[in-house]
C-alpha cells in the first residue's frame, strides 16, 4: 500500500515525537554547553555564597570572644612610666598604675605591674561558659546555613530541569500543531475538511507558540534563580543540567523522623545552646552583687628624693583589694531581671521552634507520601501509553488506522512521559525538604526513588 503524500508530514512528526520521548528531553543536544551536576552546583554554592562567608565570620568572632574572656583567668602584665613637673598629685587623670601613680616621686617613675583576679564568685567562669556556648551555637548555625544553601540549590536545580523539560515539550507541541495546520489545510483543499477545522488548527498553533515563548522565558528565569542560589553571576551560555540519579531507600516512620529532627536539626541545637548561654549570663548577673578579691604587685623605681617613702619601699609594692557593691540604685537587680527575662524568652522561642519543626516534618512527610503515589500512578499511565502506542503502530501496519491516529498515541505518550518526569522531579524536591526538616544532609543527587 502506498502512503499518500498527505501523511508524510504526520509520519515525520511521529518520528520527532518518538525521539523526544526516548531522550526525555535530551540535554546533550548542544555539545558546546558544559555539563553541571547537582553535587557540583552545591559545591560551588558552598564556596561562593556570601551568607556562608558571613556565618563563618561570625564563628571566628565567637571563637575570639572565648579567648578574650578566658584571658581574665591569667595574670595581667603591664609596664607604666611617667615624667612630670609641678604638683605631684595632679596626674590621676592619666589613669596609670604602679609607681607612676604615687604622689611621692618628684620627676619620673616606672614599674612592671602584675594584677590577678583572686576570687570573684564565678564571674569569669560564667562569662567563659556563656562565650563557649555561643561559640558552639555559631558552629551549629554555620552547619544550618550549609544545609539551607544545599536545599536552595537543589530546589533551584530541579526547577530548572523541570522548566527545561516543559520548554522542550512546548517546542515539540508547536511542531505538532504546525503539522496539524498543514494537514487541515491539505484536507480543506481536498474538500475533506471544512474551513472551521483550519481555523481551529491555526488557533491551536497560536496558543502553542505562546506557550513555547512562555516556557522559554521560564527557562531563562530558572537559570537566573539557580545562579543566585549558587552565588555566581549569570552566564550567557546556560549549562546542561543532569537529572539526579536515584537509589532505592525506605523512609522511616513519621515519629522516628520527628525524633530525628528534634535531635539533629541544627536550628534546634543552636536554640538550646542559646538558652544555656543565657542561663550562664543570668548566673553572671547574680554574681555581680557579690564581692571580688584582686591582687596587685609592681616592681620598679623613681625619684623619691626628699620624700617620706622608706628606702625599702621604693622598688616594690604588693596589695590585695576587696570590693563589694552595697547600693547601686537598683542597677544590679534590674540586670538580674533582664537576664531572667531573656532566658524565659529564649526558652519560649525554643518551644515555638520545636512546634515549627514538627509541623515542617509532618508536611514534608505527607507531601512525600503524596508524591510517591503520584509517581506510581503516572509511571503506570506512561506504561499504558507506551502499550497504546505499540498497539497503534501494529494496527497502522495492518492498515486498520491512519498515521494521524499513531501521531495522537505518540502525543499522549509524550505528555504522559513529561508528567511522569515532572512527578519524579517533584518527588526529589519534596525529599530534599524532608531531609532538611529532619536535619539530615541533602542527598544531592542520591535521592531514593519511590
Amino acid at each position: 500500500m502506498r502512503i499518500p503524500s498527505i501523511y508524510l508530514p504526520l509520519i515525520f512528526s511521529v518520528f520527532a515525537l518518538n525521539v523526544f520521548a526516548q531522550g526525555n528531553g535530551s540535554q546533550t543536544a548542544v555539545s558546546a554547553k558544559t555539563t553541571l551536576t547537582l553535587p557540583q552546583a552545591i559545591a560551588i554554592a558552598l564556596k561562593r555564597q556570601p551568607s556562608l562567608q558571613k556565618a563563618q565570620a561570625r564563628e571566628q568572632e565567637a571563637e575570639a570572644k572565648v579567648r578574650e574572656v578566658r584571658a581574665a583567668y591569667y595574670p595581667q602584665l603591664s609596664v607604666s612610666g611617667i615624667a612630670k613637673a609641678g604638683l605631684s598629685g595632679a596626674t590621676n587623670a592619666l589613669g596609670l598604675v604602679g609607681f607612676p601613680a604615687t604622689p611621692f616621686d618628684r620627676n619620673f617613675a616606672g614599674s612592671l605591674n602584675l594584677s590577678e583576679a583572686i576570687f570573684d564568685f564565678g564571674r569569669i567562669h560564667h562569662a567563659l561558659a556563656a562565650a563557649k556556648l555561643r561559640s558552639q551555637a555559631t558552629v551549629v548555625q554555620t552547619q544550618a546555613e550549609n544545609r539551607r544553601i544545599a536545599l536552595a540549590v537543589t530546589q533551584a536545580y530541579l526547577l530548572t530541569i523541570a522548566a527545561t523539560n516543559l520548554d522542550q515539550l512546548a517546542h515539540v507541541t508547536e511542531q505538532t500543531e504546525e503539522l496539524t495546520v498543514r494537514r487541515a489545510s491539505a484536507y480543506y483543499q481536498a474538500k475533506l475538511d471544512s474551513k472551521y477545522d483550519v481555523v481551529e488548527a491555526e488557533a491551536n498553533l497560536a496558543r502553542a507558540r505562546g506557550d513555547r515563548m512562555h516556557t522559554t522565558e521560564a527557562v531563562h528565569a530558572a537559570y537566573a534563580a539557580l545562579d543566585a542560589a549558587m552565588g555566581t553571576e549569570e552566564n550567557s551560555v546556560e549549562p546542561v543540567l543532569v537529572m539526579p540519579s536515584t537509589a532505592h531507600a525506605a523512609i522511616p516512620p513519621l515519629p522516628d523522623e520527628i525524633a530525628t529532627a528534634l535531635r539533629t536539626r541544627p536550628g534546634m541545637k543552636a536554640s538550646s545552646l542559646t538558652v544555656q548561654a543565657l542561663r550562664e549570663e543570668l548566673a553572671l548577673a547574680r554574681a555581680q552583687s557579690r564581692p571580688t578579691v584582686n591582687g596587685f604587685a609592681a616592681g620598679g623605681g623613681g625619684r623619691f628624693n626628699d620624700s617620706t617613702v622608706k628606702p625599702n619601699q621604693q622598688h616594690g609594692v604588693g596589695a590585695v583589694g576587696v570590693e563589694m557593691p552595697v547600693y547601686t540604685g537598683g542597677r544590679l537587680k534590674a540586670e538580674r531581671v533582664e537576664a531572667l527575662a531573656e532566658v524565659n524568652a529564649a526558652q519560649a522561642d525554643n518551644d515555638m521552634l520545636r512546634q515549627q519543626v514538627e509541623l515542617e516534618v509532618c508536611r514534608s512527610y505527607y507531601g512525600l507520601a503524596d508524591q510517591q503515589a503520584q509517581v506510581r500512578a503516572l509511571t503506570e499511565e506512561r506504561s499504558a501509553a507506551e502499550q497504546a502506542l505499540h498497539l497503534a503502530q501494529a494496527r497502522y501496519a495492518a492498515h486498520l488506522i491512519s498515521a494521524y491516529d499513531v501521531m495522537q498515541a505518540q502525543v499522549h505518550l509524550s505528555k504522559a512521559d513529561a508528567q511522569a518526569t515532572q512527578a519524579g522531579i517533584d518527588y526529589q524536591a519534596m525529599l530534599a525538604n524532608l531531609e532538611f526538616a529532619t536535619g539530615v544532609n541533602v542527598s544531592a543527587g542520591t535521592a531514593p526513588a519511590p
